[in-house]
């Protein structure tokens, strides 16, 4: 059963970093739609220019919307995407370039602009909040580390302490306390967890998946 497990976490894991890298590539996709749209094409053409030009996850993820757009049409194209992503921060990329799309004007360039500052921010506090959970997580495995270092040091020569923990009772601690630090690691590294943003323009029931 835990090696049936291992294929799932890792495909997990690799879906999550394809999803950061998506993430982190968006205030630059911003910039290359708002100087596109500022060169005078619509929406509509400088998402289909992004999806060849722009940064290699978001060309990946927009394909699409050129084979989409034509039959479906703008709107429902995006909204297919931004479903098949089901991100929080494309969501509300998406949501933006539909407003955009249907209100058009010189007001367009502005929003995208402030959107792309909105993400930047968004993006920089969330790797503010993975550094401080990694800096748990690596004081967390020094204090689980430093006892038993101690221990091993101190039995390692014949003398007192080799004697009381090859006894029964020595044995005893040290099992329980193997025990009791493996709990509190765990528990650490799961209250440390970064926690995943949950979709609220999701379709359906508005839940994230």
């Amino acid at each position: 059963m835990f090696c049936a497990a291992i294929p799932v976490r890792r495909r997990k894991r690799l879906g999550l970093q394809r999803l950061g890298e998506l993430q982190e590539a968006w205030p630059d996709g911003l910039r290359h739609l708002v100087a596109s749209v500022r060169s005078g094409l619509t929406v509509e053409a400088a998402v289909m220019e992004l999806a060849h030009t722009g940064p290699d996850p978001l060309q990946a993820v927009l394909a699409r919307f050129e084979i989409l757009a034509p039959a479906l049409g703008v709107v429902p194209a995006l909204e297919a995407i931004r479903d098949e992503i089901a991100d929080p921060t494309t969501d509300r990329v998406i949501e933006v370039l539909v407003v955009a799309h249907e209100i058009g004007g010189r007001v367009v360039p502005g929003v995208l602009e402030d959107l792309a500052t909105a993400v930047t921010e968004d993006l920089r506090t969330v790797e503010e909040i993975r550094t401080a959970g990694l800096e748990q997580r690596l004081n967390a495995r020094i204090v689980f580390a430093v006892p038993w270092a101690l221990l091993v040091l101190l039995t390692s020569r014949a003398g007192a302490y080799r004697s009381f923990y090859q006894s029964r009772p020595g044995t005893m601690i040290v099992l329980a306390a193997a025990l009791l630090s493996t709990i509190a690691l765990l528990l650490v590294g799961r209250l440390g967890r970064e926690p995943l943003e949950h979709r609220v323009l999701a379709s359906g029931n508005g839940e994230a998946p």
